[in-house]
């Protein structure tokens, strides 16, 4: 009779381990699927970010306070070609409210680089500037995008004249959507 209940035991037990691993797979395989999509995302560039706040600076220095934004402001790229509109808070706001950072432009370079160092398959930085002769950005040098985690992109954004400081903003990224 020991015996008997004994390798029922064993039975019963091995087939919860068993049911556990496989409850298991399909929830790894739901991460890796994710994980791969992201950097797909990235590395094709095929992305839109959603502006949230924006961080205006004088002077190099960035402000305490954050301005919340609302509305269609975005950067997105697909196919080649990017497209940004968003606003400049930029020194003096009384002298530039209103003015938009805004242009659509299949001129430009686009370099992504994985964080060094850092084990999530999350953080990116991506670096997009005109190439050289281009004018299609305006006054905008570069637009860096520090991907910090899957819900938070720091992006700042450099100009060619000294006129306008430079800007930061923070948002998310998700796989492109065309904004009207």
């Amino acid at each position: 009779m020991k015996t008997i209940l004994k390798t029922l035991l064993i039975f019963t037990v091995t087939l919860l381990c068993i049911n556990t691993v496989k409850a298991q797979k399909p929830k790894v395989d739901k991460k890796a699927a994710k994980i791969a999509a992201y950097q797909k995302m990235i590395d094709t560039a095929d992305w839109s970010i959603v502006m949230e706040k924006a961080f205006p600076k004088a002077a190099g220095a960035s402000t305490a306070n954050p301005v919340n934004m609302a509305g269609n402001s975005n950067i997105s790229i697909s196919h080649g070609v990017i497209t940004c509109d968003l606003p400049y808070y930029g020194g003096d706001a009384i002298n530039n409210a209103g003015r938009r950072v805004k242009f659509t432009s299949n001129n430009f370079v686009y370099e992504s680089q994985h964080k060094s160092g850092s084990t999530s398959p999350y953080q990116y930085d991506l670096f997009i500037a005109p190439k050289p002769g281009s004018t299609d950005f305006g006054n905008v040098a570069q637009i860096v995008l520090s991907i910090i985690s899957e819900d938070v992109v720091q992006v700042s954004v450099t100009f060619t004249t000294t006129e306008l400081d430079p800007v930061g903003y923070q948002g998310y990224i998700i796989p492109f959507k065309k904004f009207d």
